[in-house]
C-alpha cells in the first residue's frame, strides 16, 4: 500500500467541479426537464493514448499506458453518479496523436488489431569531417526501447492499480472495431494522453479545450509551477496540457577521461567507491547488481562558469597529449603481440608465409583515436533540442511573447557567441559543422568525447553498455559517468568569460569565484512532457466529465503512480519521494524538478523549428558568420516554420 499523505487527497470523481456545475451542463446537453430526473443518460467516453513502451516502476506487470488508463476509467465509470458512463481507451501509433484529435490535420483510422511494422532505423548524418574509431558493438547507445512485451492471459488478470486494487476490471479488451470481421472505425477521442509536442499541433486548430480550471490548490502544492507552465501556449497564454510525467536533459561527462586529465574535483558519488572494478564486485557481481550500485552513486552536479571554463580548459589542453599516449601504449602492446606470435610460429617451423597469418591475426597497428572535450554538431534536426539548450545559456526564452522565434537578443547573441568561440578554443571536434548528433554519440561510445547530452530515458542504457563480463561471468563496470546541468549563467558572466576566450591563454583568474560578475549561476534542465488533453467535440456534457476524470486521476495517488516511469520524472511532489529509489539516477534529479523548461513552448511546428535551426546553427559553429548574423539567420529560417501556420490558428473559444 502506498504510504498516506499527511493531507487527505480526494481520490473520487467531482474533485473539482461542483455538482451544481455539473446538473447545468446535463440540462444544458440534454435538455432534462424537472420531471425526467429519474432518467439516468448515457455517455461514452473515449480516451486516445499512444503505443509507446512505458515501463512503470511501481507495477512492472503494466508496460503500456493503455493497460493502466482502463483499469483508472474504468473504476471512475463505476463510482460516477447520475450518467450511465463508459469510457473506451485505446492506443495510436505514436506520433499520430495530432492527426486523430484533429482529422482536418490529416486522417487517421485505427487498423483491426493489426500490429505496428518496426520502424526502419534512422540514417545516419552525412558529411562527417572526422572518423571516430569503431565503438564497442554491444553498445546500444543510440538504439530505441524494444517493443512491448509479450503478456499472458494469467499476467494480465494480475495487472492492477500499485497497491494491489482488489478486483479490478481488465483492460479493455473489446476491438474498438466491433471484431475481426467489422471494419476499421475512425476514433474521436475526448480524452488524449501522450507527448505535448505530439498534441501540441491540435491545440491550433481548436479542438482541445484550457484545463486550468482542472488544477487545483491542492495540486499546485503536489506538482511544481515549471511543469504547470509547461502546459500553457504563448498564443492566449492559458494552460492546455496537463502534466503526468517528464523526460529530462543532461549533460554526461566521462569520468575516465576527467580523472586521466587531472581533474578528479569533478568526479563526485555519493557515498564512497573502491577503484575501478572493485566496488562492482562488491554489488554481487551480476550486471544488474553492477548497473544499480554505480547509479545508485550518481550525483547530477550544477556547474559555475568558472568550474566550466577550467573543465574545457583542461581538457582542451591534455586531451591530445593523452590520445597520443594512448596509441603509443596500443602500438607498442601491438607490436610485441604481432613480434611473439611470429616467433612462436617460427619456432613451430613455420615458414615466412605461415609467420605473415600469425601475425595477421592481430589486425593491423593501432591507429591514433583522437579525444575531444565536449560535443557539438552542425547537421541534421535529431538531438538540435540540446543546441537549443545551450542557447539559453544566458538566460532568454528562445521565443518572444506571441511564439515567434527570437534569439538576436543579448542573451541569445552571448551563447551564440560563447559556442563560436569555443569552436575556435578547441571545445569540440573539428569540422563540427559537419557533424551530426549520431556522430557525437558514436565518438562518445568509443570514449573519445568527454561531454555529451542525454534524455533521461537513455542514463540507465549508458551504465548497462558499460558493463564487461570475465571468463567466470563475473560482471563490472568498463567506465565510468558523471551528470552535469546544462548551464545557466547571468548576462553578467558572459562578458569576462568572451575575454578570456578570446586573449591569447591569460591566467584563468580572470575568472573567478570571488570576482562578482560570475555570481547568478544557476541549473537548466530541458524536458520533454507527457500528459493529458480534453477534446471538445461539440458536446459539453463529455467536456464536463473529461476534466473529472483528469482531475480523478491526477487527485489519486493509486493511478498517479504510474507516472513513475523508467526514465521519466513524476510530476506529483509525492511520487518522487516514494519512489526515489526505484527511479534511480532520475531520482537525482528531485532536487532540480524546478528548474526544469519546456523548451518548445507547444508551438503548432516543433519537429519544423527544430530542423530549421540546425541547418542557420551551422553558421555558429563553423565561425562562418558573426554570432548577430547567425541568431538573425536563425530566427528567419525558423519563423519562416511558424509565420503561415500563425496566419491561420484558432484557439478554443
Amino acid at each position: 500500500m502506498l504510504a498516506a499523505r499527511k493531507h487527505t487527497r480526494k481520490a473520487r470523481p467531482g474533485v473539482v467541479f461542483t455538482v451544481v456545475a455539473l446538473a447545468a451542463a446535463l440540462a444544458a446537453t440534454l435538455g432534462l426537464a424537472a420531471c425526467q430526473k429519474d432518467q439516468t443518460p448515457r455517455v461514452t467516453l473515449t480516451v486516445v493514448c499512444t503505443d509507446e513502451v512505458r515501463a512503470h516502476l511501481a507495477n512492472p506487470a503494466v508496460t503500456d499506458a493503455q493497460t493502466f488508463l482502463q483499469a483508472a476509467a474504468d473504476q471512475f465509470a463505476a463510482t460516477y453518479d447520475g450518467v450511465d458512463l463508459t469510457i473506451k481507451v485505446v492506443s495510436v501509433p505514436a506520433g499520430t496523436l495530432a492527426t486523430t484529435i484533429a482529422p482536418e490535420l490529416q486522417p487517421v483510422v485505427v487498423p483491426e488489431s493489426e500490429p505496428e511494422p518496426e520502424p526502419e532505423p534512422g540514417e545516419e548524418g552525412e558529411g562527417m569531417g572526422l572518423v571516430p574509431s569503431e565503438p564497442d558493438p554491444t553498445s546500444s547507445l543510440e538504439s530505441e526501447l524494444s517493443g512491448p512485451k509479450e503478456t499472458s492471459d494469467e499476467e494480465a488478470e494480475q495487472i492492477g492499480a500499485p497497491n494491489a486494487i482488489a478486483s479490478m476490471k481488465a483492460a479493455f479488451a473489446e476491438e474498438i472495431s466491433g471484431g475481426a470481421s467489422a471494419p476499421a472505425e475512425t476514433v474521436v477521442p475526448d480524452v488524449v494522453f501522450g507527448h505535448y509536442d505530439e498534441i501540441a499541433p491540435a491545440i491550433y486548430t481548436g479542438r482541445i479545450t484550457p484545463v486550468g480550471d482542472v488544477i487545483t490548490s491542492e495540486m499546485r502544492l503536489n506538482i511544481p509551477d515549471a511543469f504547470l507552465e509547461a502546459g500553457r501556449i504563448p498564443a492566449d497564454g492559458r494552460i492546455y496540457l496537463l502534466p503526468f510525467s517528464a523526460t529530462q536533459m543532461v549533460l554526461v561527462f566521462d569520468e575516465d577521461l576527467f580523472e586521466a586529465c587531472g581533474l578528479d574535483a569533478f568526479v563526485v558519488r555519493q557515498g564512497t567507491i573502491a577503484a575501478p572494478g572493485e566496488q562492482e564486485a562488491s554489488a554481487g557481481g551480476s550486471a544488474d547488481a553492477v548497473v544499480a550500485d554505480a547509479m545508485s552513486r550518481v550525483v547530477v552536479q550544477t556547474w559555475s562558469p568558472a568550474q566550466w571554463v577550467e573543465v574545457l580548459e583542461v581538457l582542451s589542453a591534455k586531451l591530445p597529449t593523452l590520445a597520443q599516449e594512448r596509441q603509443v601504449q596500443a602500438f607498442n602492446e601491438w607490436s610485441s603481440n604481432v613480434e611473439l606470435a611470429r616467433q612462436a610460429a617460427k619456432d613451430a617451423g613455420g615458414d615466412a608465409a605461415a609467420q605473415d597469418a600469425a601475425a595477421a591475426e592481430f589486425g593491423e597497428a593501432p591507429h591514433l583515436s583522437p579525444l575531444y572535450p565536449m560535443m557539438m554538431f552542425g547537421k541534421g534536426s535529431e538531438g538540435a533540442r540540446f543546441m537549443v539548450a545551450f542557447l539559453h545559456m544566458f538566460g532568454g526564452s528562445f521565443f518572444d511573447d506571441e511564439g515567434y522565434v527570437l534569439t538576436e537578443t543579448p542573451e541569445g547573441i552571448a551563447a551564440a557567441s560563447w559556442i563560436a568561440l569555443g569552436s575556435a578554443h578547441g571545445y569540440f571536434p573539428p569540422d563540427v559543422e559537419g557533424m551530426t548528433y549520431a556522430d557525437c554519440a558514436k565518438l562518445f561510445a568509443n570514449g573519445q568525447l568527454g561531454i555529451f547530452a542525454v534524455d533521461s530515458r537513455d542514463i540507465e542504457q549508458l551504465f548497462r553498455d558499460a558493463v564487461v563480463q570475465d571468463e567466470g561471468g563475473e560482471a563490472s563496470m568498463s567506465r565510468h559517468y558523471g551528470f552535469v546541468t546544462f548551464p545557466l549563467w547571468s548576462m553578467a558572466a558572459q562578458e569576462p568569460i568572451r575575454e578570456f576566450m578570446a586573449a591569447e591563454k591569460p591566467s584563468m583568474s580572470i575568472i573567478t569565484e570571488a570576482d562578482g560578475t560570475t555570481s547568478g549561476f544557476s541549473a537548466l534542465i530541458p524536458g520533454e512532457f507527457t500528459g493529458f488533453a480534453v477534446v471538445d467535440n461539440g458536446d459539453a456534457l463529455k467536456v464536463q466529465i473529461a476534466k473529472e476524470f483528469l482531475a480523478f486521476i491526477l487527485n489519486s495517488d493509486e493511478w498517479l503512480a504510474y507516472s513513475v516511469v523508467e526514465g521519466e520524472m513524476p510530476a506529483d511532489r509525492f511520487m518522487v519521494d516514494k519512489f526515489t529509489k526505484e527511479l534511480g539516477v532520475v531520482g537525482e534529479f528531485r532536487y532540480l524538478r524546478d528548474h526544469t523548461v519546456n523548451l518548445s513552448l507547444n508551438v503548432p511546428s516543433w519537429d519544423g523549428v527544430l530542423e530549421a535551426f540546425q541547418q542557420a546553427m551551422g553558421g555558429i559553429v563553423s565561425g562562418g558568420k558573426t554570432a548577430v548574423e547567425a541568431t538573425a539567420a536563425i530566427d528567419g529560417a525558423t519563423n519562416a516554420v511558424l509565420e503561415p501556420i500563425y496566419r491561420d490558428i484558432k484557439l478554443h473559444e
